[in-house]
Parts: structure tokens; C-alpha cells; sequence
């Protein structure tokens, strides 16, 4: 959503005009600013849920090799593991990741927390003449 989305709508006439201070401004900007941030947010939160799901699908296949050695692929490179090592890098991984996933679950809650305040006041002071919703 860019800031266009954020603009004054039904403008008002002359006589119901609603004087937008420079406070008003640096709070719709503000606003502007953290929905971009949720929404690249959002979409780390979908890349790291794709990265667990692969790594537990790893860890599934690993209880299928018959091998005590398996090749792990690290990047471009494989390396050769004991299955047990594999196993334990895996788990490793896959707790990182859920880390992650909910460290950005946090930070998108801290964020719309402050959006939904900055929402509050704009629409206490301008009503229906500012637009704050995503389209």
C-alpha cells in the first residue's frame, strides 16, 4: 500500500475544511511507513514458513534413508553427514526458523498496535475524510 492510499477522501468544502498541522502529516506518514513495514513483515513470515515446511520435510525423508550417511545441502554445496548429525542440524534449523517466524509475529503485533492508535486519532480528528484501510 503506498501512501496515495492514505490521502483525505470526500473533500470537504470550504466552510468544513479540516486544517491538516504539520503533527497530522508526520502521523499519516508514520502510518504510511509501518504498513510498509508490516507488509514486508508479512511477507518474511510467508518465506519462513515455506523454509520450515522444507525442513521438516527434510527431517521426513530422513527417516526413510537406510543410510548412516546421508549428503546434506548446505547452500549450493552438499556435505556428508551421519545421520544423527542430520538430524540434529535439522532440528536445529527448524527451531531457528520458528524463532524467527514468531520474533515477526511480535513485531507485526507491536506495529499494528501502533497503527491502530494513529488510526484512532486520525479518524477522531478527520472522520470519514482520511482513508487508512488497505485496498
Amino acid at each position: 500500500m503506498s501512501l496515495e492510499n492514505f490521502r483525505l477522501r470526500n473533500a470537504p468544502s470550504k466552510d468544513d475544511e479540516i486544517p491538516v498541522t504539520a503533527d497530522d502529516q508526520r502521523q499519516i506518514n508514520r502510518f504510511g511507513r509501518l504498513n510498509n513495514v508490516v507488509q514486508e513483515l508479512e511477507d518474511n513470515y510467508k518465506v519462513i514458513l515455506q523454509e520450515i515446511e522444507k525442513l521438516d520435510d527434510g527431517n521426513d525423508e530422513l527417516l526413510l534413508v537406510d543410510d548412516d550417511e546421508v549428503l546434506f545441502g548446505f547452500g549450493e554445496c552438499f556435505i556428508s553427514l551421519s545421520k544423527d548429525a542430520c538430524e540434529a542440524l535439522l532440528e536445529s534449523e527448524i527451531e531457528k526458523k520458528k524463532q524467527e517466524k514468531e520474533n515477526i509475529k511480535n513485531q507485526v503485533d507491536e506495529i499494528r498496535s501502533e497503527m491502530n492508535d494513529l488510526k484512532k486519532k486520525l479518524y477522531g480528528k478527520f472522520g470519514d475524510n482520511i482513508y487508512l484501510e488497505p485496498e
